[in-house]
């Protein structure tokens, strides 16, 4: 029975932790929406060209690969600078998504800045969420050389929907810092015994072990 007990808790283990590492975020990529072709296009606040996220500011530009060698994943990103520069030109972008309050989750997103005589280098923004404000800065790199930076922000959700909003701090230049890959996901596993602790597992082949784990468990309780 004790072996019968610790196959059913290493099975809601595998269950809860594969539940934990769903990303939150929907076209964390910005490869779904309505795009018009070319070599980028301008997104004007309220438009909802770019599914399931929110433009505002003076707008923003959703590029593709024909001028830049990117992006970070797929074949789409968004550059939070409105072309055509100017200290006003700074765009934000936002999603809201389901949290559960008190929560902790952790925020990943990739940055490039491409290089250029009078761009900002660093590259930066500001990233809020939560109640949370944080500026992040990247390298300016050269646009058909593209350097992608990972960045990280933990944050507990106050409330059971999140907002998270990506700002541009400096419109100059006509190509801003660009953003790909987002996603939020919970970094808590829940505590299944305090008595008897099960070792954490990866996600990768959760399945797989699951599967496993219940077949010797309904052979064990056939057995007298």
């Amino acid at each position: 029975m004790r072996i019968n007990r610790f196959l059913l808790l290493l099975s809601i283990s595998l269950m809860a932790q594969s539940a934990v590492a769903q990303n939150l975020i929907e076209n964390g990529s910005f490869e779904n929406g309505d795009y018009s072709g070319g070599a980028w296009e301008t997104v004007s606040p309220g438009d909802d060209d770019i599914t399931s996220w929110v433009v505002g500011g003076a707008g923003v530009d959703w590029h593709n690969t024909i001028e830049m060698q990117f992006p970070n994943d797929g074949s789409l990103a968004v550059d939070l600078n409105l072309s055509g520069g100017g200290l006003s030109d700074t765009g934000t972008l936002s999603q809201s998504f389901a949290t559960a309050s008190g929560q902790k989750y952790r925020l990943t997103f990739f940055l490039a800045g491409p290089a250029g005589d009078t761009f900002p280098d660093p590259r930066e923004i500001k990233v809020d969420v939560a109640g949370i404000a944080q500026n992040f800065s990247t390298p300016a790199s050269p646009h058909d050389a593209l350097v992608w930076e990972q960045m990280d922000l933990e944050f507990t959700a106050t409330d059971v929907q999140t907002t998270v909003m990506f700002s541009s701090v400096d419109g100059t230049g006509y190509w801003g810092p660009l953003l790909d890959s987002v996603s939020v996901t919970a970094i808590d596993s829940p505590v299944v015994s305090e008595q008897e602790p099960i070792p954490a597992v990866g996600s990768i082949g959760a399945a797989i072990l699951f599967g496993t784990l219940l077949l010797f468990g309904l052979v064990a309780l056939r057995k007298p």
